[in-house]
C-alpha cells in the first residue's frame, strides 16, 4: 500500500481532519496534504515518527507504516524521484 493512502486511511480512523493532525504532529496542513497526495516522496524520519505517535499506531501498523515511508531500508527499489532539482550556481 503506498505511504500517503496509508496515512490517510489512519488519519480518518482516528477522526482527523488534516488541519487537526498537522496541529497534533506540529506540521503544516499543506505537509499533511502533500504527504496523502503522494507529493512528498521522501517524508523525514522525524515527521513519519510524529505521525506515528499522533496516530497512535501499535508495533505492527507502525512497522508497515515505516515500511512504507521508507521502502528502501528495507531492500526494495528506491522511489523514483523523477528528474532532479537543479540549483542555480551547484556544480554538477
Amino acid at each position: 500500500m503506498r505511504f500517503g493512502d496509508m496515512l490517510h486511511g489512519h488519519r480518518k480512523h482516528r477522526g482527523l481532519t488534516q488541519q487537526q493532525l498537522a496541529d497534533l504532529a506540529t506540521l503544516s496542513v499543506r505537509a499533511v496534504r502533500n504527504l496523502e497526495r503522494g507529493g512528498a516522496l521522501r517524508p523525514r524520519r522525524e515527521t513519519v515518527r510524529l505521525l506515528v505517535d499522533v496516530l497512535r499506531l501499535d508495533a505492527d501498523q507502525r512497522a508497515q507504516f515505516e515500511s512504507a515511508a521508507f521502502p528502501e531500508a528495507l531492500g526494495g527499489a528506491p522511489r523514483d524521484r523523477g528528474p532532479g532539482l537543479r540549483v542555480p550556481g551547484a556544480r554538477v
